[in-house]
């Protein structure tokens, strides 16, 4: 136990202490430092290091592959109405709030539930397959926990704790535990946990690990990456699955991820004050991990990455804990890719189809800016089309599972490029809110036409709203003829420049 060990005021650093003449031999996975606790001080530097990497390829610990998935409200931020109060009559400050704000800052308690259905539909092909979510809190763990239930009632049905929660302040945790990490025991499968789970924990037989909440802590992510890396032919588990809904696995990308954890410095300001009060909010109490709000909006591309941490109108003080809850909502997944790990440079690549698909893409447009100009008129859409058709592609095959309202052009740029896709429904709200002013400047027909045609994008997708008959169509036929629609919009060729 090094990392114990090295504590200053452990009782193993007293025993060590007491036996200073004899050879130390210490082993951990994850080294520390901090005030009191420092690995590298006490042991020096590692004479021998072994990374996950080489314990996969030489057949030691299993392998694994990514699922990231996004969700609407993560992609985009959710953004409160003028004056909007939250569950508890709070008026909600203005802003938008990305990924690292839900609950902590926010609570969008309706965010759970698409979460919940998507690993439902995963399970379902494997209903006793061992997973572990890890949640915000002890609180976000048990509204995940209701919400698979929810999903889930035959199977709960059939087994009352199919899914529990195990946190520390859970009163029958131990018994939950001991069943949990044996796996001879068929109940319970999916765990919901916080922190509990991250370190010190042995799951045999675990084939989901599921991350839920941002983890800005390298370490950490190592631990809870380190669940799942445990072989068990015995119940047919040679790999596992990582699904992330935060874009907690960009921490794959850094390339120290596979090697010994990074030494830190920890440097004192100049002025001798205190620093990196934002850094280190919360804390790992189950193993002493300092854990950093991750410094990002998960897969936001219009936000920059390290951009400004809080939304507009939301001061620092607001951050310390989750106070707003906020009930309403119609959330979705807007977006999946699975990668696997490249054994040539052990970064995360598309899976081979993703992959193909996303190479046709870019030769046809190179930039991501190139198809949105394409996609936007109906002729190059179809010639578009026509060509990933010839390559093998079929487009409606890519949607997300369960997800038919997504642009087919956002599919297209997000394998190409990893940009979020967007269901049509949240495209339309972010028109309305962006371009809330345009239309007050028109005729009130024009207003009408424009808000139907919005609406008949959300429902039905863009070939109808770009169609030359969409004057024609029942919905819009019934606010005017089409000259008086053409007309409300000044010279007959703006309504059809302006809605190609």
């Amino acid at each position: 136990m090094p990392s114990r060990s090295a504590s200053e005021n452990s009782s193993w650093r007293r025993i060590l202490d007491h036996f200073d003449a004899a050879i130390q031999l210490g082993l951990t996975a994850t080294p520390k430092q901090g005030d009191t606790v420092d690995t590298y001080r006490y042991f020096g530097e590692p004479v021998f290091t072994y990374s996950l990497r080489q314990g996969i390829e030489d057949g030691y610990l299993a392998p694994y592959r990514v699922r990231r998935v996004t969700l609407s409200p993560d992609a985009d931020g959710w953004e409160p109405t003028p004056g909007q109060r939250d569950r508890f009559g709070r008026e909600i400050p203005e802003g938008v709030y990305g990924t690292r704000d839900f609950e902590r800052v926010l609570r969008l308690l309706a965010r759970t539930d698409p979460a919940a259905g998507y690993l439902s539909r995963l399970l379902r092909a494997d209903p006793t397959a061992r997973t572990m979510v890890f949640c915000v809190d002890t609180q976000h763990a048990d509204e995940m926990r209701q919400a698979l239930v929810d999903a889930n009632p035959d199977l709960v049905a059939d087994d009352p704790e199919w899914v529990v929660r195990i946190v520390g302040v859970e009163g029958e945790k131990q018994r939950l535990l001991e069943a949990f990490c044996d796996p001879h025991q068929t109940s319970p499968v999916v765990a919901t946990t916080s922190r509990l789970l991250s370190t010190g924990i042995d799951v045999p037989d675990l084939k989901y690990v599921v991350i839920f909440r941002p983890v800005g802590s390298m370490v950490e992510f190592k631990q809870i990456i380190g669940r799942g890396t445990r072989l068990y032919p015995e119940k047919g588990k040679t790999s596992f699955e990582i699904v992330d809904f935060v874009g907690a696995t960009s921490h794959f990308e850094d390339p120290d991820f596979d090697g010994y954890p990074v030494r830190i410095i920890h440097d004192p300001p100049l002025d001798g004050t205190a620093q990196g009060s934002d850094e280190s909010e919360a804390t790992n109490h189950a193993s002493g991990v300092s854990e950093p709000v991750p410094p990002f909006t998960a897969h936001n591309p219009e936000d920059p990455v390290g951009g400004d941490p809080l939304p507009a109108g939301a001061d620092a003080a607001s951050r310390s804990s989750p106070t707003f809850v906020v009930d309403e909502g119609g959330f979705t997944v807007v977006s999946e890719s699975v990668h696997v790990v490249d054994n040539s440079t052990g970064r995360l690549r598309l899976t081979e189809y993703g992959e193909y698909v996303a190479g046709v893409v870019r030769r046809l447009a190179p930039t991501p800016g190139d198809p949105a100009t394409q996609w936007s008129r109906r002729p190059s859409r179809e010639e578009i089309l026509t060509v990933l058709e010839g390559e093998g592609v079929v487009v409606d095959d890519l949607l997300p599972a369960g997800e038919g309202d997504v642009d087919p052009f956002d599919l297209l740029v997000q394998l190409a490029w990893g940009l979020p896709s967007r269901t049509r429904a949240e495209r339309v709200r972010r028109v309305r809110t962006r371009h809330h002013a345009d239309p007050e400047l028109r005729s009130e027909l024009a207003r009408r036409v424009l808000t139907r045609l919005l609406d008949v994008y959300a429902e039905r997708g863009i070939d109808e709203v770009s169609s030359p008959q969409r004057l024609r169509l029942p919905e819009i036929a019934a606010l005017g003829s089409a000259r008086e629609i053409a007309t409300a919009f000044g010279d007959p060729a703006t309504m059809h420049r302006s809605h190609r």
